[in-house]
């Protein structure tokens, strides 16, 4: 409230910022010395500003609404995608990044390691654990399959093979990942991805010669990359 009220007294009173403290002329103004009794410390003030940014939506880049670290994210995501060439395998899954700050974008999840802050979809190096490029999760509505097929435009013709869990895997991102010549690996539910057959015919092998029943733990492995004989 002070540092507002800072602001407010210099427009009044004309004072530039480099003189606030040192003329002293707004704590002796008539009016303002009673509605500001005392004056926020430079130091303060100085954090204050430096760590506000105000900036419309559609001038904030890559990651809108957080124009600070949102421009040190987009360089950070280019770096990763230079300095590095991943191997043929790759693993897709969510991500966490502490954030306390404040922006519609953050999440809170209880039991992680990371409960509060910015969500990722990470595309890593499963041997290094390198981060090779990411998406923030915007909750814009911006379906798994979109988000899936965005990360792998980056290496869309090299051929890897991208690892997933159930939350991304499906039939129809599948064969949308064939189209940029690159395979997939995941868990994934009947219902979540499969076509509802697949729970007719479970317990027969022939159904999905490119997959796998899991009985005890109710899901299949589906991969696109099989290969006849191997």
């Amino acid at each position: 409230m002070l540092f507002i009220a800072v602001h407010v007294a210099r427009a009044v009173t004309g004072v530039h910022e480099t003189y606030v403290w040192e003329s002293g002329k707004l704590t002796s103004t008539p009016g303002i010395s009673r509605i500001f009794p005392r004056i926020l410390p430079r130091d303060s003030y100085t954090m204050i500003k430096s760590a506000l940014g105000f900036q419309a939506d559609q001038e904030a880049g890559g990651f809108q609404q957080l124009p600070k670290i949102g421009e040190l994210m987009d360089l950070f995501r280019s770096r990763c995608e230079t300095r590095y060439q991943p191997g043929m395998w790759l693993s897709l899954d969510e991500m966490m990044v502490r954030f306390t700050g404040t922006t519609k974008y953050k999440f809170t999840r209880e039991h992680k390691p990371i409960s509060e802050g910015l969500k990722l979809f990470a595309l890593c190096c499963p041997t290094t654990g390198y981060c090779y490029t990411f998406r923030l999760e915007k909750r814009d509505g911006t379906s798994i399959e979109s988000t899936v097929l965005a990360l792998a435009e980056r290496v869309r013709g090299m051929r890897h093979v991208i690892v997933m869990d159930n939350l991304f895997t499906s039939v129809r991102t599948f064969k949308a990942l064939l189209n940029f010549h690159t395979y997939a690996v995941g868990t994934a539910r009947v219902g979540r991805g499969l076509p509802k057959a697949f729970e007719v015919a479970k317990s027969d092998k022939k159904i999905c010669p490119a997959g796998s029943w899991h009985p005890r733990q109710g899901r299949f492995c589906l991969r696109s990359d099989h290969r006849p004989g191997h």
